[in-house]
């Protein structure tokens, strides 16, 4: 299986151990460099209630204390929060349900809720939110030390 491919700029730092071309190298380098997106306008979107805003702010202050988040991660982050929001509501409403009414069997808002963990596990695992999420994040990293092909 192909390893992915390693920065050009990595490559040049670490004195091409690959010996591919330099001079494509720089340029590929510089391809990268106008790539990269930028981190100083993640804020949370107005349209995310007070408990997404909270869980947006904190998630946003760890993500991008390991730099893996950008101004383009911002909605994948909001839409995470507004799971986290929506799960917690829908958690109130089926603990006063059942306190209501003790008896009942069964309680419709389950049906809910477990569509907001798929949700929150599908936008976490794609913002590295869980443990194996960032354990596959930690393997990638690792490889790249390794040599490939086209690194």
């Amino acid at each position: 299986m192909p390893q992915p491919a390693k920065s050009a700029k990595l490559q040049l730092l670490q004195n091409n151990p690959n010996k591919k071309n330099v001079k494509e190298l720089k340029k590929r380098a510089e391809a990268e460099e106008r790539l990269q997106m930028k981190s100083d306008n993640i804020r949370a979107p107005e349209w995310l209630n007070e408990t997404a805003v909270r869980a947006f702010n904190f998630l946003k202050d760890e993500l991008l204390e390991i730099e893996l988040i950008t101004n383009g991660d911002i909605y994948p982050l909001a839409m995470y929060c507004y799971w986290y929001a929506e799960h917690m509501n829908l958690q109130a409403q089926a603990a006063l349900t059942q306190a209501e009414n003790p008896e009942a069997i069964g309680n419709p808002l389950i049906k809910q809720l477990d569509t907001c963990s798929k949700n929150m596990r599908s936008f976490g695992s794609d913002l590295g939110l869980s443990p194996s999420a960032r354990a596959k994040l930690a393997i990638k990293l690792s490889q790249d030390d390794g040599d490939d092909e086209w690194t």
